[in-house]
């Protein structure tokens, strides 16, 4: 792996930190302490929306003309052992802090129980990933991190949504909302890779958006190892986007295996 290939992902990791400032700037000078409304037109505000338009703006830009780029999976292999173990060490994280939410809850509900089983769940799929990576459609710990990690942030936008539904401040949960839903996204295009469909373009934008948003809604105040979950989601992200290309490549390479060798069977059938 090449330092360039992180590029795309401390870009977003940069500005995030910088949206998180202003993000706390924003939580304790434009909220009302009697009330909880937001002033409106508050310029950190306006600034902090307009720094996330034009980063998410770039993002995209910057992904699709990477992913435009690609030619081949390229020789450096160096640090692949590392990048496996962090993330393997992510991936207990989330597992673990979904176990921690369950158990230090004062109110345990039906909800959170699902919450914490599904962290659970998606931390053990990503681990196996992350030990074996090359799991082919047929891999039952392949099948596991496709279709358990988008399940699981789907279900805490659900959860999300049920504790801020009659929130009429858009502002208090806007960040973290967009953040699980950018996550769930990524880790929907990853699980692809999974089953040899490569959409390189779309996994690196979303890769790249979860980690500037998930850095900036750190800022909010919200349990801590809902934090540690967001946290290993940064790190997982992070390596996962700059292991993006060997990926693509290897995808399209077995998909073209798959697609020759189904052309040859045709072949035979005929003749």
């Amino acid at each position: 792996m090449k330092i360039k290939e992180f590029i795309p992902g401390l870009f977003a990791l940069v500005a995030g930190i910088v949206g998180f400032f202003l993000r706390r700037v924003e939580l304790n000078t434009v909220f009302d302490a009697q009330t909880g409304l937001a002033a409106r037109g508050a310029p950190i505000s306006i600034a902090l929306m307009c720094l996330s338009t034009v980063v998410l703006i770039i993002l995209l830009v910057l992904s699709r003309r990477i992913c435009a780029c690609m030619t081949g999976a390229g020789e450096d292999t160096g640090g692949v052992a590392a990048c496996r173990t962090l993330c393997l060490i992510f991936a207990i994280g989330i597992a673990l802090g979904g176990i921690l939410y369950w158990v230090t809850g004062v109110y345990k509900t039906s909800l959170m129980l699902a919450f914490s089983l599904f962290a659970l769940c998606s931390g053990i799929g990503m681990a196996f990933y992350a030990i074996s990576p090359d799991e082919g459609t047929n891999g039952n710990k392949g099948l596991v991190f496709g279709i358990i990690p988008p399940l699981f942030f789907s279900l805490w936008l659900i959860i999300v949504y049920i504790t801020y539904a009659k929130n009429p401040v858009k502002q208090e949960y806007l960040y973290i909302s967009l953040a699980i839903a950018a996550s769930a996204m990524s880790y929907y295009y990853q699980g692809g890779y999974v089953f040899n469909i490569s959409k390189p373009a779309r996994t690196l934008f979303t890769e790249c958006a979860s980690i500037y948003l998930t850095v900036v809604s750190l800022a909010d105040e919200m349990n801590a190892w809902l934090k540690l979950i967001l946290v290993c989601v940064v790190g997982w992200m992070l390596l996962s986007s700059a292991q993006l290309k060997s990926r693509a490549v290897k995808a399209d390479d077995e998909a073209d295996v798959v697609s020759s060798a189904e052309t040859s069977d045709i072949n035979e059938e005929k003749e």
